[in-house]
């Protein structure tokens, strides 16, 4: 089997430092039995829950970091 460890890691604008990330990542992984499947479900959450908006921030960075998209439930995370 693949080590997905190198995909697991945070990325830069994941902001794990934030409550409110770290919390939206442990409900939505607490009960995965594998490595996939914890990867997937961030991944499908994002893809289907989140609304794709790219015109409706500034090109500041800030505006693209999870924090950000998740508490405005649309945006264009990168």
């Amino acid at each position: 089997m693949k080590n997905f460890t190198s995909y697991l890691r945070p990325a830069e604008n994941t902001d794990l430092k934030y409550e409110m990330i770290k919390r939206a990542a442990g409900k939505l992984t607490h009960d995965c039995t594998d490595e996939i499947e914890k990867a997937m479900r961030p991944y499908c959450f994002v893809r289907d829950g989140i609304q794709h908006s790219f015109y409706t921030v500034s090109v500041a960075l800030e505006n693209f970091a999870a924090s950000t998209v998740l508490a405005g439930g649309k945006g264009c995370c990168v």
